[in-house]
């Protein structure tokens, strides 16, 4: 199901919202869903510069929360570089590892997943979310282990075709000052210089051994 909307603040910009479930045809509940929930939660991003700043690294534009410096910058030995950013009580690391230049788009960050364990660095009573996050036709991952008004993390798995980027956050849900969704909204964001090569790449969700 395919449902085109618009916001009142913004006029002359249309969204198209895509909604399935696997291996099923177009039905009533389908239809519930996207009329009483996912349309309705559709918000405007026209705000982000107000609690975020863009940052370029080579061929990625990420995002980070105002307040928040650069603190260290490093190579790994495994060929891995990272940046540190703190301040206002959250940290923030966006890790970049070169992989193999492929000529399809490899949706599956299942070793990444498996190396930061997202699931044991934080033990909360709300459960972990995840969610496939597409930003100009690219999709990646988000991983949300959101404790409202305890220690939070967020983890943001993306690629181009030359590199692997992990973003993750750690912060205390109302010792900060911003909301869980504008953090969520700010790790989310990403593009590329290349986005026009990427768009145009086979999207493969897994590779097939993993099949």
């Amino acid at each position: 199901m395919v449902a085109v909307v618009g916001l009142d603040n913004q006029p002359n910009q249309e969204y198209m919202i895509g909604l399935s479930y696997k291996n099923q045809p177009v039905t009533d509940k389908l239809e519930r869903v996207m009329s009483n929930y996912v349309i309705p939660s559709i918000r405007s991003l026209d705000d982000m510069d107000q609690y975020s700043e863009s940052i370029n690294w080579d061929n990625l534009l990420y995002r980070i929360p105002k307040g928040l410096t650069l603190t260290a910058q490093k190579s790994l030995k495994d060929s891995a570089e990272i940046r540190d950013y703190r301040g206002l009580g959250m940290r923030l690391v966006v890790a970049k590892k070169s992989v193999k230049v492929d000529d399809k788009y490899i949706y599956s960050f299942i070793n990444e997943i498996l190396e930061v364990k997202p699931e044991s660095q934080i033990i909360g009573d709300a459960p972990i979310q995840s969610a496939s996050v597409w930003n100009n036709g690219v999709p990646s991952l988000l991983v949300d282990n959101y404790q409202p008004g305890r220690k939070s993390l967020m983890h943001r798995f993306l690629r181009d075709d030359k590199n692997i980027y992990i973003m993750s956050l750690v912060y205390t849900d109302g010792a900060v000052p911003y909301s869980h969704i504008q953090l969520r909204n700010t790790v989310e964001y990403s593009d590329f210089a290349n986005i026009e090569t990427l768009r145009n790449k086979v999207i493969r969700i897994q590779s097939q051994e993993k099949m």
